[in-house]
C-alpha cells in the first residue's frame, strides 16, 4: 500500500460512536484515524488495541490542563512517526516518514466561542525552523467556523464574526495552505441542517498528490451528527510487516518434552561430558537450538484480531451493512420527507443499536459462565492492572542532559543507555587522606552519655 489514508471524524464523546470507529477501521486499511471530541475515560485515555499508537495532547502530563478535544490513532505498522511538541489541549501535531521526507498531520479542534486554538496553531507555526516551515503539511479537524469558501451557494447566508474568523484566514493565507475538501459537501448534518464545521487544508506538495478527499456519509456512527472525511495521499510510507507472535498456551508440552528427549539422546554433543570451554559453549548452543526448535514445532501462533471488541460478531457487521445500505436510501429521497426510505433508516439505526447491546450482553456472559482457571486469573489481572488505553506502547519524547526533547527513537535510546548504563569510574588508585592535626581525645559511650 503506497497511500496515505486518514479517516476523520468528531465523535461528540461518545462511546458507542469510538466502538464502532474501533471495530469496523481495519489497520490494514487506514494509516491514521483522527478524533475530535473523543470518548475518555476516568483517567482521560481512550480505547485502543495494540494495532495503534495513540498520541495526545502534550498538555496530559500537566496537572489541571484543560480537556483534551483531539486524539491521533497511527498505525502501529509506521515506525518512522514522531509527535510535535504543540503547547494546546485542542492540537495533536505528528510528523509521518523519514528524516528526508517528513509530512507533518495537525489535527485540530477549534472552539466555536474563541479563537485559544488559533493563536497557539500561529505560535508554534512562527517558532518553528525554516527546514521544517517548508515540509507538506496537513491541517484537519473541526474548526467551527462559517464562510462562502466551504459553505457554498446553500448556506451562503452562514459566516462566522469577523473577529473569528479573519485569523483562521490569515494563518491559511500565510502559510500556503488549501482546501481538501471540496465546497458545500456538508460535514455536520443535524435535525435537516447540514454545515460544513470540519475541514481538510493541505500544502501545495500535499495538493499535487491528494487521490481522493470527501466524506462518507455511511459510515456515520448512530451516535454523531459529523460526517467521517477520508483523505488519500499518494505517498510512500514506510510499514513494518507483522509478524504471528506465538500461543505458548497452546504447546504441546507432552510432545515437546518426548521429542526433546529424543534429541538429546541422538545428540553425540550432547551424550558426553564437556572438558573444555570450547565444548561446553558447544553443548549449550546444541542445547538451545533443540529447544528452539522442538517449541516452535510444538507451539501455534495467535490469530491476532484486527478489532478491540470481541464481541463484534457477524451479527453486529451485518446490522451495520444493512444501515450504510438504508442511510443510501434515505439520501437518495432526502428531498421527500415523507418517503418510507427515512422510516426504514431510523429503523435500522435502532435495530443496530439493539443489536450490539445484546451481542455485548451475550459475550459478557457467556466469558463469566465458560470461566476456566486461565479466565479466572485473568479477571484477577483485569482488577489489579493500571488504566491504559490498551494500544502499543510507545516511549514518550525524553529530555537529555542538555534540557533538549528527544523525538527520534535513535535519540531515546542513547539516552536510557547514558542512564542506566553510565561510563565506569576511572580504576586509578585513589589518594590516600592525610589527616592533619591532633585527633580529639576519644571518650567510651556510656548508658547517661546516650541518653
Amino acid at each position: 500500500m503506497d497511500k496515505l489514508r486518514i479517516f476523520q471524524i468528531n465523535t461528540r464523546k461518545s462511546p458507542d460512536a469510538h466502538g464502532k470507529l474501533i471495530n469496523t477501521l481495519s489497520p490494514n486499511d487506514w494509516d491514521i484515524i483522527a478524533i475530535q471530541e473523543p470518548a475518555l475515560n476516568s483517567v482521560e485515555n481512550i480505547q485502543a488495541t495494540r494495532h495503534w499508537q495513540v498520541f495526545y495532547p502534550c498538555t496530559k502530563p500537566n496537572k489541571n490542563h484543560p480537556r483534551l478535544h483531539t486524539v491521533t490513532l497511527v498505525n502501529a505498522r509506521i515506525s518512522h512517526c514522531m509527535q510535535i511538541n504543540v503547547t494546546s489541549s485542542d492540537i495533536v501535531g505528528i510528523y509521518i516518514g523519514q528524516a528526508t521526507n517528513q509530512t507533518s498531520i495537525y489535527n485540530i479542534y477549534n472552539n466555536g466561542t474563541n479563537n485559544d486554538m488559533l493563536k497557539h496553531l500561529a505560535a508554534h507555526l512562527e517558532g518553528q525552523q525554516p527546514s521544517k516551515r517548508q515540509a507538506p503539511s496537513i491541517w484537519l479537524g473541526n474548526f467551527n467556523r462559517h464562510h462562502h469558501m466551504w459553505e457554498g451557494k446553500a448556506n451562503g447566508h452562514l459566516r462566522s464574526s469577523p473577529d473569528k474568523i479573519t485569523l483562521l484566514l490569515e494563518l491559511v493565507i500565510e502559510h500556503g495552505m488549501q482546501q481538501l475538501l471540496p465546497v458545500g459537501i456538508p460535514t455536520r448534518i443535524e435535525n435537516r441542517s447540514e454545515t460544513h464545521p470540519d475541514n481538510v487544508w493541505a500544502s501545495e506538495g500535499i495538493v499535487q498528490r491528494m487521490v481522493e478527499c470527501n466524506t462518507w456519509p455511511e459510515w456515520r456512527p448512530n451516535t454523531t451528527d459529523h460526517v467521517p472525511i477520508v483523505t488519500i495521499i499518494d505517498t510512500n510510507i514506510p510499514r513494518s510487516q507483522e509478524e504471528a507472535q506465538p500461543n505458548y498456551k497452546q504447546t504441546n508440552w507432552e510432545k515437546f518434552c518426548k521429542g526433546i528427549e529424543g534429541a538429546i539422546r541422538a545428540d553425540k554433543t550432547l551424550s558426553s561430558e564437556p572438558r573444555s570451554v570450547e565444548e561446553m559453549e558447544a553443548t549449550i548452543d546444541a542445547l538451545t537450538s533443540h529447544l528452539q526448535i522442538h517449541l516452535k514445532a510444538m507451539t501455534p501462533t495467535s490469530k491476532t484480531s484486527r478489532f478491540q471488541k470481541p464481541w463484534w460478531s457477524d451479527k453486529c457487521k451485518e446490522a451495520h451493512r444493512r444501515k450504510c445500505t438504508a442511510y443510501a436510501e434515505s439520501r437518495r429521497w432526502w428531498a421527500t420527507p415523507d418517503h418510507p426510505s427515512h422510516q426504514a433508516y431510523r429503523v435500522a439505526q435502532d435495530k443496530m443499536k439493539r443489536t450490539v447491546r445484546a451481542s455485548k450482553e451475550e459475550h459478557w456472559w457467556n466469558w463469566i459462565d465458560n470461566a476456566n482457571d486461565s479466565n479466572l486469573w485473568n479477571i484477577n489481572r483485569f482488577q489489579k492492572q493500571s488504566n491504559s488505553d490498551g494500544s502499543r506502547e510507545r516511549v514518550p519524547p525524553l529530555k537529555s542532559s542538555n534540557s533538549t526533547l528527544a523525538q527520534l527513537e535513535e535519540e531515546k535510546a542513547a539516552i536510557l543507555a547514558e542512564a542506566f548504563f553510565p561510563p565506569p569510574p576511572s580504576l586509578a588508585p585513589a589518594k590516600p587522606i592525610l589527616i592533619t592535626g591532633q585527633l580529639p581525645k576519644w571518650s567510651p559511650y556510656t548508658v547517661e552519655r546516650i541518653r
